[in-house]
């Protein structure tokens, strides 16, 4: 079963979009899925609330997971062992639903001041 992704980059597998095609395959959509992942929106932070001075592989960890997030995609991770993936993941997705939460509470205050403004 292994031997089906063996041509399949890992760029590709970091980051699909949830409305990803199952019928076809993926190589015809690898640059797509590659440029996707690879340009950052704005919104992506580069510090995250953690206990202590992450290491790069864990800031660029915490990004990626954010960036997927926020992109509504679907995210297979991987890293050596060691590397804080279970802090990481705690520390980019809590940042993220912080976030989205926030911003959340910003569209329903500007929704409810139209509404006000219209009475």
């Amino acid at each position: 079963m292994e031997e089906e992704f063996d041509d399949i980059d890992d760029e590709v597998l970091l980051s699909l979009p949830l409305d990803y095609p199952q019928s076809s395959s993926v190589g015809a959509e690898t640059a797509d899925t590659v440029d996707a992942v690879t340009e950052a929106p704005a919104s992506i932070p580069n510090q995250f609330p953690f206990p202590f001075t992450p290491y790069d592989i864990q800031v660029g960890f915490m990004r990626e997971l954010y960036r997927t997030l926020e992109e509504g995609k679907i995210g297979i991770f991987e890293s050596p062992t060691g590397t804080g993936k279970s802090l990481s993941l705690i520390c980019g997705a809590l940042t993220w639903l912080r976030d989205f939460e926030e911003r959340q509470q910003k569209e329903l205050e500007q929704l409810l001041q139209v509404e006000e403004g219209q009475r």
